[in-house]
C-alpha cells in the first residue's frame, strides 16, 4: 500500500513537467507582426532589398518586425508586377528565405496530388488558408536570381512549398498548422500555429 501511495504521489508531482516537456518537443509557430519604418531595419536587410530587387518594379515595400516564441526577425513584403513576395531576415539582417504567394490550384499536379492525399489521409477535414513557394540558399545567389527576374529552382536555391492550413483531426480536434513539402509532395516539417504565447504554457 505504501509503495502504491509513493508511486501515485511521484506521478502526480511529475506529470505537469512531463506534459510541459512533451509540449516543448512539438514544433510550434508563433509570430506577432508589427509594422516598422525602414530606418528601424538592420542595415544588411535594407541593403539586400534595395540592391537585389529591381527598383523600377518595386511597389511600396512594407517592413515588419516579427516576434516569435524565443527569437525575432524582420520581413519585407512587396509586389513585383502581379506577384506578391515576402523576404525574411534574421535579427542581424541576414537573409533567411524568400517566399512567393501562390494559389494551391496553380501548383503542378505532381505536387498537388500527394499533398492532397496526405491531408485526406491524416485529417478529417482541411481548409488551405495560404500557400507560398519558399526559396532558401545562398543570399548572393538568390540576389542574382531576383536581379535576373528568375526566382525559380536553381542550383543555389532549395525550393519547397509552405502551407498554412486549418485542420480537424479524426478525433474532432481543430487546429492550425504550417506544413512544408518538398517538390515531390513529401512532408518535410510541420508546426502547430498558436495565436498567443499563453497557448504554449501548461499550468
Amino acid at each position: 500500500m505504501a509503495v502504491r501511495l509513493v508511486f501515485y504521489t511521484l506521478l502526480f508531482c511529475c506529470l505537469p513537467g512531463l506534459l510541459y516537456a512533451q509540449e516543448k518537443e512539438q514544433e510550434i509557430k508563433y509570430e506577432r507582426e508589427q509594422r516598422i519604418k525602414e530606418d528601424k531595419v538592420p542595415r544588411p536587410a535594407y541593403v539586400w532589398i534595395r540592391y537585389c530587387v529591381p527598383s523600377e518594379e518595386l511597389k511600396a515595400p512594407k517592413w515588419y518586425y516579427e516576434e516569435g516564441l524565443e527569437t525575432y526577425s524582420y520581413e519585407c513584403k512587396f509586389r513585383l508586377g502581379h506577384r506578391r513576395y515576402s523576404v525574411k531576415f534574421d535579427s542581424t539582417g541576414h537573409l533567411e528565405d524568400v517566399e512567393l504567394l501562390v494559389r494551391f490550384r496553380d501548383l503542378p499536379d505532381s505536387l498537388q496530388s500527394p499533398v492532397r492525399n496526405y491531408l485526406t489521409e491524416q485529417y478529417a477535414a482541411c481548409k488551405i488558408e495560404r500557400v507560398q513557394w519558399q526559396y532558401t540558399g545562398d543570399a548572393s545567389c538568390l540576389c542574382m536570381l531576383f536581379r535576373k527576374r528568375e526566382i525559380t529552382a536553381d542550383a543555389c536555391a532549395d525550393v519547397a512549398v509552405e502551407m498554412e492550413v486549418r485542420l480537424r483531426t479524426h478525433e474532432g480536434k481543430e487546429l492550425r498548422k504550417e506544413l512544408l513539402f518538398d517538390l515531390r509532395g513529401n512532408l518535410l516539417k510541420q508546426r502547430k500555429i498558436i495565436e498567443h504565447k499563453t497557448e504554449n504554457m501548461i499550468y
